[in-house]
């Protein structure tokens, strides 16, 4: 009875926090969001802090992807994870609800979580996806209240491996403020990924940076391991997605 009492305490909490008025105000927003993900073709969904649910505006992708489809609950969105994916996507948002608090009201506009897991797709095998979540509205005591979910498919290596770990990446200047080793690109990998979607080869960027041809072939492979893909067309379109280049 006293944890009930709780919640429903917090429960009203927050919506002296958030008007009618500003979902009312949200909801025009909605359809200018609606129609930047139909011309991007990038699956977009709000999640709501208070409400603990998403509404989701747009999700269709090719057809060996998913379907087009609508969730406003997170257990049917829950339900195209990968079961061994659940705990882990689950552990993650609270670790970068947790890095968020953190952060002034205007760090907030300008981070974003960056993490990948597994989704079933129509023929009910799993495929790599890209989530990134960044804060769309604050409350009016400043605190987290939306949250802006973009989906990409991610095409490269199929795998079975879980989820090497997240990222959190201020953009205003392209850095990581937390990241996993295993995923997280260097400077100068960054720097070859950069002269790469220029249309350099690697010998080009070697005497560009001063380095061996062999060391540039070294970091490219380091990128193809690290994005999990099988070609350079293919660690730049993961590096577009995430913001990097």
């Amino acid at each position: 009875m006293i944890q009930i009492k709780q919640n429903y305490q917090e429960l009203i909490r927050q919506f002296q926090n958030v008007s009618h008025e500003d979902y009312a105000h949200f909801e025009r927003k909605k359809q200018v969001l609606l129609q930047i993900s139909k011309a991007s073709n990038k699956g977009m969904a709000i999640y709501d802090i208070h409400l603990n649910e998403y509404t989701l505006l747009h999700w269709q992708f090719d057809a060996e992807y998913l379907f087009q489809k609508e969730f406003t609950d997170m257990e049917s969105l829950q339900a195209l994870l990968h079961p061994d994916d659940i705990q882990y996507v689950q552990q993650t948002k609270q670790k970068v609800l947790s890095f968020m608090k953190k952060l002034s009201e205007n760090e907030l506009k300008h981070h974003k979580l960056i993490y990948e897991c597994r989704m079933r797709n129509k023929n009910g095998s799993y495929q790599r996806f890209l989530h990134q979540y960044m804060v769309l509205e604050l409350d009016k005591v400043g605190e987290l209240w939306l949250l802006l979910l973009l989906l990409d498919p991610v095409t490269g290596k199929e795998t079975e491996t879980p989820p090497r770990g997240m990222m959190i990446m201020d953009c205003m200047n392209r850095t990581m403020k937390v990241s996993h080793n295993e995923t997280c690109f260097t400077p100068r990998e960054v720097e070859i990924l950069q002269l790469l979607a220029r249309g350099y080869e690697s010998s080009r960027i070697a005497k560009k940076l001063f380095i061996s041809k062999n060391t540039v072939d070294n970091h490219r492979r380091n990128i193809l391991s690290k994005t999990q893909t099988e070609n350079t067309t293919q660690a730049l379109m993961y590096s577009r997605i995430i913001g990097v280049i």
